[in-house]
């Protein structure tokens, strides 16, 4: 990437794969570097795809733009910036004066390329910056957790807590270990703070461009509510928002065991001829 910025002249648009954005921030710096006139644009700040293009007209000296964190806004705003950037290509070419740098998780890059088609024809290079991700020695598999009597689901709970004490950073494996802790608390009766966690999970898996894990862990919030007498909450999350996600997805496995939660639900209202027919 930094000898095609060398070397080229006029506007040109690449993509840049992450999954680590304390890794993409040191590769920015490096870049950064070599371009006497650079810019760094976080989309977390800016929901609407008009601030954008005003601060690119503000912008237009400068040689080299990142945008980063799209990830963190809504998926609702993340389809308008895909549709802005798709209808607006021919005024952002004409207001960036050299480079435009979009990085983002691998499932962004798919939606750009479905929903921003004409964009996506216009880019110089995509780059593939993810790192290998280890997973932490603490993880534990969902069945070994659920076999633990309590006082070693407590001893689990204290070793989890003391590790994410010690590594506060966001990233793929202490949001998987905050999943875990969340079932753990919801397996030893602390329904309160297991859904608390639950929610903060979902959050930290849709910053990172997790969909499926984050959507998961969405319905395990549901079962938690359904637990804590939140039934319609529970049942309007499943059927509004978990389930048709899921469908987006194709994916057939979570679709069926969705379906199995709601019939639950219904079941527990009553609605047997419901829970029957799902």
């Amino acid at each position: 990437m930094q000898k095609i910025l060398e070397k080229s002249t006029g506007f040109h648009a690449f993509i840049a794969e992450h999954n680590k954005p304390s890794y993409r921030d040191k590769l920015i710096q490096q870049l950064n570097q070599n371009i006497s006139q650079s810019e760094l644009v976080n989309l977390k700040k800016w929901s609407d795809f008009s601030d954008f293009e005003q601060i690119i007209l503000n912008l237009k000296d400068k040689s080299l733009i990142h945008l980063i964190n799209l990830e963190s806004l809504n998926k609702q705003q993340q389809q308008a910036f895909f549709r802005g950037l798709n209808y607006h290509r021919e005024y952002l070419a004409k207001n960036i004066r050299r480079y435009l740098i979009l990085w983002l998780p691998r499932p962004l890059i798919k939606d750009m390329a479905l929903q921003a088609p004409d964009f996506w024809a216009w880019r110089e290079q995509v780059f593939d910056f993810s790192l290998v991700l280890e997973t932490s020695a603490l993880q534990s598999s969902w069945s070994a957790i659920a076999n633990l009597n309590s006082p070693e689901k407590q001893q689990r709970i204290k070793e989890i807590c003391d590790y994410l004490a010690k590594n506060p950073a966001e990233n793929l494996i202490t949001t998987d270990l905050k999943k875990e802790l969340a079932r753990l608390y919801k397996m030893v009766g602390d329904y309160q703070q297991s859904a608390k966690l639950t929610e903060q999970v979902i959050k930290a898996y849709q910053a990172l461009g997790e969909t499926l894990k984050a959507n998961i862990a969405s319905r395990e919030l549901a079962q938690i509510w359904d637990i804590q007498g939140k039934r319609e909450q529970a049942f309007d999350l499943l059927t509004h928002t978990v389930l048709p996600l899921f469908k987006k997805l194709e994916n057939k496995t979570q679709i069926a065991v969705t379906y199995g939660v709601i019939a639950d639900i219904a079941q527990a209202r009553g609605e047997l001829d419901k829970a029957l027919s799902i």
